[in-house]
This record gives structure tokens, C-alpha cells and sequence, in this order.
């Protein structure tokens, strides 16, 4: 007799769409050393860098995201 296990992942669908990485906490030089890596790695339209951080007491996280990597869209 064959048992087959099923299990259920649950995973948050922005992460997990977006292939999301936490980034260690870095010192001035380090971000720095980081961010020239990445752009000079990343230069294509579908490559982005967003901050996110909360602000004291905030349950909620507040996002910065660098101007040159969105695209403005008219309504």
C-alpha cells in the first residue's frame, strides 16, 4: 500500500511573485558597496530595489521605492 502525504505551503503572494529578499543591515559603506553592485548587475526594466521600513509604534511598514525604476501611467 502506497501513502501519499499532501501538504499546504502558504506564502505571501507579493514576496513570492516577486522573488522578495530581505537584505541584511548594512552600515553607509556597505549599502553603498551594495547599491553601485546592483544597479551595475540589474540595469534591465524588470530589476527594482524597494525600502521598506516601520515607523516607531507603526504596525504597518511604509515603502520607498527610487524614482527611475517605475513607470508613469495616465489615466
Amino acid at each position: 500500500m502506497v501513502q501519499v502525504m499532501s501538504f499546504c505551503l502558504w506564502v505571501v503572494d507579493i514576496v513570492d511573485t516577486f522573488r522578495l529578499q530581505e537584505q541584511p543591515a548594512m552600515d553607509k559603506k556597505q549599502f553603498a558597496t551594495f547599491m553601485k553592485s546592483f544597479v551595475g548587475e540589474s540595469m534591465h526594466d524588470d530589476g527594482s530595489i524597494v525600502f521598506a521600513y516601520y515607523k516607531e509604534g507603526a504596525t504597518d511598514p511604509t515603502f520607498n521605492y527610487l524614482a527611475y525604476g517605475l513607470k508613469e501611467i495616465v489615466c
